[in-house]
């Protein structure tokens, strides 16, 4: 978009875009006072049929609170404008790196002055501490990048220098723990941070602390199907990520090395928490490039979960080994890193089949996956103490039990029919065959038992309405072949939690309307 004038008519947009969220307003029109210096006044020629009244509240949750939406939702004025941060960003990274001197880790952030920090702090009501007790209960549970010891000093330590984006984290954590109504999209809370969101990285801030808060804006819009954003989302933080030196193939960093081995595990599992998420998006749009690359051989896992939270420093696991085993200390959340990077080598594989002459090397390639996610799979389970109980899978390993599930039945979808192998040189073979039977074995025996296992405990994790329904579209599929009474009941167990997640989770609603078109018999 192009603005006349200075820097700070194009900044002072910003005030334009909240205005907008609070009031309703749409069109380009208020930029035209900007650029001629001019009042804006919409009084006579600004409909009201859709603004909200003052006293009307908007939000799901404002039952909660006695403020109104009209406080809530402040007043920004048009010259309001993102202050700048303590250092510009540097040309010679895009223009001529040998010239580039890396700058300090937070030299890009947003300063405390900057006008988001206030609009944040007054939709926050000074909820800080509770926020994050909320979200370090439930959400951080199965998506754990925030540091807790970091953030709980900053909240705890007034005096601590941080940079706006603190209240805008916080901001993102309320949200991921606010359940909102029937239109998650329309929400009130929803707008504002995805608009703080963008304005922060249109100005031309980069720090970790935004990572996240695009990491956690894409998990509650893939939480609520709120598409294509959550694609669009995920690929942003992807590309901040790369530039500031997140992904450890990178030669020429933007930043310093971080300065304590906190900072750097927190960089390390916010990156791996972009990958993650990306690679879930792409399990139906597998066609669509990746925005981030590959682990290299180097690659650690997360460490262990517990040690994260309490502060530990622990050795930290290799991504690579010979084989997957529950006797190491790997944390669950690492679980899910791995499943995420199997499901990853399944897109891969789908895609390179579909062009290959080497059939036999395909089949080989196919059945090593095979094997390697069920020993993924197993040691998920193992590592999950109450799996094996009538508890089941804790939240924190749901995620990794349903990303590993929906790479299983991705792989064997290529191969449960030999009929129509979808490469290039198709021909019928041995291998093909047998192939085929891992297949078909390992799609029922997920089916009948993938359900079951979820559904022992509460489903909290949003990953879980993917899996479901995949296991809903086999079920069906078998009760179509021959009405097996096992398939029959996975699949209602699979429709009551998919219920149960859409009470807090958008997406099980989207979901469960589909059932009714897999399997009209069961009503």
């Amino acid at each position: 978009m192009w603005f006349e004038g200075t820097p700070e008519a194009a900044h002072s947009s910003l005030g334009y875009v909240f205005y907008n969220a609070a009031h309703g307003v749409s069109g380009m029109s208020g930029l035209s006072c900007v650029r001629l210096g001019k009042e804006c006044d919409y009084s006579d020629s600004m409909p009201t049929d859709n603004i909200i009244s003052p006293h009307e509240e908007r939000l799901p949750y404002a039952s909660q609170s006695p403020r109104t939406a009209e406080t809530l939702l402040p007043r920004i004025g048009f010259r309001d404008h993102v202050q700048g941060s303590k250092s510009p960003f540097p040309p010679e990274f895009f223009l001529d790196q040998d010239h580039l001197s890396p700058l300090m880790t937070n030299a890009l952030a947003p300063s405390s002055q900057s006008s988001v920090r206030r609009i944040a702090s007054e939709y926050l009501e000074s909820d800080g501490l509770a926020v994050c007790e909320r979200y370090f209960t439930s959400f951080h549970t199965w998506l754990p990048v925030i540091s807790k010891k970091r953030i709980m000093h900053e909240l705890r330590e007034p005096d601590t220098e941080r940079d706006s984006c603190h209240e805008l984290l916080l901001l993102c954590m309320k949200l991921c723990t606010t359940t909102p109504g029937n239109q998650p999209a329309e929400s009130d809370l929803y707008i504002l941070t995805r608009s703080l969101c963008s304005s922060v990285e249109s100005a031309g801030f980069v720090c970790l602390q935004l990572i996240q808060c695009l990491v956690l804006l894409t998990a509650f819009e893939l939480s609520h199907a709120i598409y294509p954003a959550a694609y669009l989302t995920i690929g942003r933080a992807a590309r901040l990520g790369l530039l500031t030196g997140l992904c450890r193939q990178q030669s020429q960093p933007l930043f310093n090395p971080a300065e304590t081995w906190t900072l750097r595990e927190e960089q390390r599992r916010t990156w791996w928490a972009v990958f993650v998420l990306e690679r879930f998006i792409h399990i139906e749009p597998s066609c669509l490039p990746f925005a981030t690359p590959e682990p290299g051989v180097d690659e650690l896992l997360p460490l262990n979960d517990d040690d994260w939270d309490n502060g530990g420093i622990v050795p930290s696991e290799a991504l690579y080994t010979k084989a997957f085993s529950s006797i190491t200390n790997v944390g669950l959340f690492a679980r899910l890193c791995q499943a995420a990077h199997m499901l990853s080598m399944v897109i891969q594989h789908k895609r390179a089949k579909k062009h290959t002459r080497d059939v036999s090397g395909t089949l080989e390639e196919a059945k090593g996956l095979h094997y390697a996610l069920s020993a993924l799979q197993s040691s998920i389970e193992e590592t999950s103490p109450d799996f094996e109980a009538v508890s089941g899978l804790r939240p924190a390993a749901q995620g990794a039990f349903a990303v590993c599930v929906c790479a299983r039945y991705l792989l064997y979808s290529l191969y449960a029919c030999n009929e129509n192998q979808d490469t290039i040189a198709a021909e019928p073979s041995v291998l093909g065959t047998e192939m085929q039977g891992l297949s078909l074995a390992g799609i029922k025996a997920i089916a009948s038992s993938a359900a079951p296992k979820i559904l022992r405990a509460t489903p909290e994790c949003p990953l879980l309405t993917h899996c479901l329904y995949l296991t809903a579209t086999e079920c069906a599929w078998f009760l179509q072949e021959d009405h097996e009474l096992e398939m029959r009941n996975a699949f209602r167990q699979v429709v009551q939690g998919l219920e149960c997640i859409g009470k807090q989770w958008a997406i099980g609603r989207e979901f469960a309307p589909k059932l009714d078109i897999l399997c009209p018999v069961l009503g």
